[in-house]
């Protein structure tokens, strides 16, 4: 899951977010097996009136089923502004 933060989180906030989001994989019964965090990037257009964004990576294994609740609470999540689910290709 690609996950796009809100460029005004400083490092300590942006590791809280990150943690929540290991922890909402988690309570959703999926497996991280790892996590990239890209850093601060210029986006291709605004996105919430922003120009730039924090870009996280987290591998993760989950049942199908469960995504559904990953999905709604990230859509609540204020300091995300952007995420998207993909099926990784083995």
């Amino acid at each position: 899951m690609m996950v796009l933060f809100d460029p005004s989180l400083e490092d300590e906030a942006l590791k809280e977010e990150v943690s929540k989001v290991e922890d909402l994989i988690r309570r959703e019964e999926g497996e991280i097996e790892k996590v990239d965090i890209w850093g601060r990037r210029r986006l291709a257009y605004p996105v919430n009136k922003k120009r730039e964004g924090i870009y996280a990576i987290f591998y993760f294994q989950v049942n199908p089923d469960r995504l559904k609740e990953i999905d709604r609470v990230m859509k609540i999540n204020q300091k995300a502004m952007r995420f998207m689910v993909v099926k990784r290709e083995d």
